[in-house]
């Protein structure tokens, strides 16, 4: 359990990354017969028959954590607003020695690389506390 000097230290590192939410913002809940709405395309049905043919692979076969890695870079790339935080998820925890160490990028390797290709700004380690991690998506800027 973290002693108070720790957790505001810990306050102290991260309060730059986030903002108070925006006030007067208002959401309208869906409806809970809508649930099924948008499940699958409205304009595409997955069961036809030009889907019902067999895989051709090509390429170097490639694992489930590679894969993932491969689709935050993307996504990264895609969208300037996508950030990936936690426990170990930066290849370094000093900027500067990005270049001179290999880098973690978390145990299984799922991050590696997006720190060297998106900075410290947008792939960044933070301390495993469950308050911080469920509490600080919400408190995130929407629109930055």
């Amino acid at each position: 359990m973290a002693d108070p000097r720790t957790l505001q230290r810990i306050g102290h590192e991260l309060s730059w990354r986030f903002r108070k939410p925006r006030t007067g913002v208002s959401c309208r809940l869906s409806e809970p017969d809508s649930i099924g709405r948008h499940l699958y395309s409205e304009a595409i049905d997955p069961t036809a028959e030009r889907f019902s043919i067999e895989p051709c692979f090509e390429g170097a076969p490639r694992t489930m954590v590679d894969e993932i890695n491969l689709t935050l870079a993307e996504e990264m790339r895609r969208d300037p607003k996508v950030v990936v935080f936690g426990e170990d998820v930066a290849d370094c925890g000093r900027e500067e020695s990005l270049r001179e160490v290999k880098g973690k990028g978390g145990v299984f390797k799922a991050t590696a690389g997006l720190q060297i290709e998106f900075g410290s700004q947008r792939c960044f380690n933070t301390r495993w506390l469950r308050p911080l991690l469920w509490g600080a998506p919400s408190a995130w800027p929407r629109g930055a």
